[in-house]
């Protein structure tokens, strides 16, 4: 998820310097749209901007500094089905190698209250794109100790659960090591960038799809590893809604089960601007005024506007709330659905700026 080789800093952002600047044809939608330019003549552009009356102030920086942060998916719940082969409701559809996959739900991205969108759903088709244009090599390298970790811990031909799987860059990697996946996410266009993704592997691979929301699924004691990675828990915004989703992954569990979890730290939640040879993205995140303050931890407004210069032009807006989750408040919801931590792998994944724990669902789970 990133374009040019980026080195890591503190908080799990990756620095990058870009040698040229803004093309006029972004600089003219950037105008059309909101009437001022980012300055691209100083370093540093999260959240600076400057007036311009044309795209010459685009085109004169140049060296563009980028700060980058992390953020992938989660979102509504929607309907479930067959507990084996689908649980979307859909029939499980063939593909050209025999991949089990099922078709997911509602392939149109959706608008909800308020003007915010369900993550991901208007820019699914350029999710791949656009996160290898911003992070390429630091999440590359995220993905792979990710897959690592995993191979340490469980056993072969395990059977997971991924929740928030997006496009599958877990999932499809660690179905070709031979384990069982299944697929949990809540949009509909990232699970069919999944489904169309697995079809094109060259052997077959056994995921199954859910086309759900964490604290939607029902859990059957059927898996041994569960997977809640890449800062899927942020998109849980309610105290409900993660006692919720952190009881669904216990119930997933066998006794014994392990969960990989994710959680982001403060300096996450930053925005940022990036402009690579193919992306143009402005993301602010900002605070949430109207947030009840007797909540743990902090809820906050995501609002990117992209333009996607290669293939070929293409503009899409996203907007929906997340929040940061204080660890010590996870641990103590999860302790009560039986989860214990047992490992605490923040220090290798420092990169991340999260706090990365394996936790362990105990026989019996205190009431």
């Amino acid at each position: 998820m990133s374009g040019a080789a980026s080195k890591p800093l503190h908080a799990g952002h990756s620095r990058r310097t870009a040698s040229r600047g803004c093309v006029p044809d972004v600089a003219e939608w950037w105008l059309q749209f909101h009437g001022t330019a980012v300055c691209g003549d100083s370093p540093g552009l999260a959240g600076k901007r400057c007036s311009a009356a044309s795209p010459s102030s685009f085109v004169s920086a140049t060296r563009v500094t980028v700060t980058t942060a992390w953020l992938p998916l989660v979102g509504p719940p929607s309907k479930r089905g067959d507990p084996i082969s689908s649980r979307t409701g859909s029939a499980p559809q063939p593909t050209p190698n025999g991949t089990q996959m099922s078709a997911p739900e509602n392939p149109q991205g959706t608008v909800t209250p308020r003007g915010l969108t369900r993550p991901h759903d208007t820019w699914a088709e350029w999710y791949d794109v656009v996160y290898d244009a911003c992070f390429g090599d630091t999440f590359a390298w995220l993905t792979e100790a990710t897959v690592n970790t995993v191979l340490t811990k469980a056993p072969a031909g395990a059977r997971i659960v991924d929740f928030g799987a997006g496009t599958g860059r877990l999932a499809i990697p660690l179905a070709r090591l031979g384990f069982r996946i299944h697929a949990v996410e809540p949009s509909g266009p990232m699970l069919s960038q999944l489904v169309a993704k697995s079809a094109r592997e060259a052997d077959p691979i056994a995921i199954t799809t859910e086309q759900i929301d964490i604290q939607s699924f029902t859990g059957r004691g059927e898996f041994d590893v569960a997977l809640c990675v890449f800062t899927v828990l942020i998109y849980v915004t309610t105290v409900p809604e993660l006692r919720a989703a952190l009881k669904a992954m216990s119930d997933a569990l066998r006794p014994g089960g392990l969960l990989l979890i994710d959680l982001p730290d403060p300096s996450v939640f930053e925005s940022f601007t990036a402009d690579t040879q193919d992306v143009f993205r402005i993301v602010r995140i900002t605070r949430d005024p109207l947030e009840a303050q007797t909540e743990p931890g902090t809820g906050f407004t995501f609002d990117e506007e992209t333009l996607i210069k290669a293939p070929h032009l293409h503009r899409y807006h996203d907007r929906f709330p997340v929040r940061f989750w204080p660890p010590e408040v996870v641990r103590e919801y999860a302790s009560e659905y039986g989860l214990a931590v047992i490992a605490d792998l923040s220090s290798e994944f420092s990169p991340a700026a999260s706090t990365y724990w394996w936790l362990e669902k105990q026989a019996h789970i205190p009431v």
